[in-house]
């Protein structure tokens, strides 16, 4: 019922943009706040699990297809190669694993073409960044303010109107330094501080254009708000993704380009000669300094300190073996959806599976998943998003260059906290919705430049 209600409504706002002569503007918006719908509203069919968010960007596609203002660009970004390269590696890796079924490419066409397209199109210039950003900012302004709610008073607003989340050996409530962890409409903190991050670049583009007079002055404080969303996940994977992609994106300015260079070498320095206190301080962060619970386990041949932080490491150990046997295209879909996987590990001791059940890292899963093949697709999806982002944002406006010189820092981010985490559909819809984001502004950028 909650599902259907969600559906209809946002159907009912895409039409009322549809009819308004704005196709890019009706994808845009339908997508932006269906953002807001709990991720466990789903509807179950053929054993797909169909979320809101994927539902509402496939009926703006297909209604897009029959506006009569519709632009069909022909030209390809190295992002829409990528992309398709992917959707291909799930294909095969799943037709030759799995056998063959209708439910396969419906499957990889709903899990990486629909948020990628929807991106895309409903972003193909100036304009259509102007007119989306204020909705992402209402959007960004109320998860902020749940989160807040949530952190204080203990209590989920997506879980009052929707019902509880699905536990899924995640406890229903976690509390770091005396908040509760604010999940919002994901069902994970850092999937909902995720979330959040990759909003910030449209709330600091709004900020940009408030100044430039070409977004309302209530605009400017919008960033901060977004800040303040993203820590009140209380998630360190997040607050660093903030950090990271707000010193990549300050690669693209030239001014501050040497001073970011400098700051990163002395960073790289002083990690490289005190990685096992950063791992340490890390871990110290998450759990509080009265609760530094450890275990020494037996791996590779030797005892090493076990914790909520370094497991991290130590799934790269377990899943080695597994990931040289993937081979081109990995194991498919089916042994690879649930945790713990289903694949070949060898004989591993159990007190280690306690902590390698879940895989903290896209690549492992996606070499495990799609193989060497889809592992590549996958990683050159991101750099050519992030790589694109900054390679175009000169050629736009000041406010809209922050939007992709940000948007960029925010793919190349995601780089190294790819190694950390995994990527559900929470924050990946936005990650490959972003990257579409990317290129249909790069094909603008083309269109300008000739």
């Amino acid at each position: 019922m909650a599902w259907s209600v969600s559906v209809t409504l946002l159907t009912a706002v895409l039409i009322w943009k549809w009819r308004r002569g704005d196709p890019d503007g009706a994808v845009g918006l339908s997508i932006v706040y269906s953002l807001l719908a709990p991720t466990w509203w789903a509807l179950s069919v053929a054993g797909l699990q169909i979320n809101v968010r994927t539902t509402v960007a496939c009926i703006g596609l297909v209604a897009y297809c029959f506006h009569p203002e519709a632009k069909f660009r022909r030209s390809l970004t190295a992002g829409d190669y990528s992309i398709l390269a992917l959707f291909g590696a799930h294909l095969v890796s799943d037709f030759v694993n799995d056998g063959f079924s209708v439910v396969v490419p419906i499957r990889a066409y709903g899990e990486w073409i629909i948020p990628y397209l929807a991106g895309r199109v409903a972003v193909q210039g100036v304009r259509d960044v102007r007119s989306l950003r204020l909705h992402v900012c209402v959007v960004a302004a109320v998860l902020a303010a749940t989160a807040a709610i949530e952190a204080f008073g203990g209590t989920n607003v997506a879980s009052i109107v929707a019902g509880p989340r699905p536990e899924d050996r995640t406890p229903m409530y976690q509390e770091r330094w005396f908040f509760k962890r604010a999940e919002g409409p994901t069902t994970h903190p850092i999937w909902f501080g995720m979330l959040q991050s990759l909003l910030l670049p449209w709330t600091l583009s709004a900020a940009a254009g408030a100044l430039g007079g070409t977004a309302p002055i209530w605009c400017l404080g919008l960033p901060l708000v977004s800040l303040a969303g993203v820590f009140f996940s209380l998630s360190r994977g997040p607050i660093a993704h903030v950090l990271l992609a707000g010193f990549a994106s300050a690669l693209s300015y030239v001014r501050a380009r040497y001073r970011a260079l400098t700051l990163a070498a002395v960073l790289l320095l002083g990690g490289a000669l005190s990685v096992g206190g950063i791992m340490q301080g890390a871990h110290y962060l998450s759990q509080g300094w009265r609760n530094r619970q450890q275990k020494e386990l037996f791996v590779e041949g030797e005892i090493k300190e076990i914790n909520d932080t370094t497991h991290r490491w130590l799934i790269i150990a377990v899943y080695e073996p597994a990931m040289k046997h993937a081979g081109l295209l990995g194991f498919g879909t089916t042994l690879t959806s649930t945790f713990p996987v289903r694949v070949p590990l060898g004989d591993v001791d159990p007190k280690v599976m306690k902590w390698a059940w879940s895989i903290d890292n896209s690549y492992i899963i996606m070499q495990l998943r799609f193989g060497l093949f889809g592992l590549l697709a996958f990683l050159a999806l991101i750099v050519s998003s992030a790589a694109n982002g900054f390679r175009i944002a000169k050629r736009f406006p000041d406010d809209v260059r922050l939007l992709s010189a940000t948007l960029g820092g925010a793919m190349a981010a995601m780089l190294p906290l790819f190694a950390v985490e995994w990527m559900p559909q929470d924050y990946g819809f936005v990650v490959l919705v972003s990257a579409g984001v990317v290129s249909g502004l790069t094909l603008r950028a083309a269109e300008l430049r000739s």
